[in-house]
C-alpha cells in the first residue's frame, strides 16, 4: 500500500510534533551550506557527554539533517544524532549522554561527525574530547 502525498505530508507533520525534527522535502532548487562542531561538556551529574552544534549558513532551509558520529571509543562509534530541518541562520545543538568512560576507554579520543543533508553538501568536523573516568 502507496500512500499518496498528503498523507505523506500528514504523516511528516504527525513525526515532527512528536519529535521536535522536520522531516519535510526540499523544494527544487533549495540550496543549504552547512557547518558542525563537536564539543563535550561537563555535566552536573558526573556523566560525560558530547555534544554535536550544526549551523545552516545557506540562504535556504537544511532538511534532513543528520550527523554521524565515528571515533575509535565504541560507545561514541556509530551514534547517529537527527536534527530534522534546519532553518537559514539557525544553529541546532545535539547533547548525547554517554556514562562514564570505562578502563579500556582512551581518556581522548578523537571524535569525528560527518553531517548530511537532503540538500546541501556533507559537512565535517573532528575534535579531541576529554572523557571522565
Amino acid at each position: 500500500m502507496a500512500l499518496t502525498d498528503d498523507e505523506l505530508d500528514a504523516l511528516l507533520v504527525a513525526i515532527w510534533h512528536v519529535t521536535g525534527n522536520d522531516y519535510s522535502e526540499a523544494r527544487a532548487g533549495e540550496r543549504a551550506v552547512l557547518t558542525v562542531e563537536v564539543s563535550n561538556e561537563p555535566g552536573a551529574d558526573d556523566e560525560n557527554h558530547v555534544v554535536v552544534s550544526v549551523t545552516n549558513r545557506g540562504t535556504s532551509p537544511a532538511y534532513k539533517v543528520v550527523a554521524h558520529l565515528k571515533s575509535k571509543v565504541k560507545r561514541l562509534e556509530g551514534i547517529k544524532l537527527s536534527f530534522g530541518r534546519i532553518d537559514r541562520a539557525e544553529t541546532k545543538r545535539k547533547t548525547k549522554t554517554l556514562g562514564m568512560a570505562g578502563e579500556t576507554d582512551e581518556p581522548n579520543p578523537t571524535v569525528v561527525v560527518e553531517v548530511t543533508s537532503s540538500n546541501a553538501p556533507p559537512a565535517s568536523a573532528s575534535n579531541t574530547i576529554r572523557l571522565k573516568s
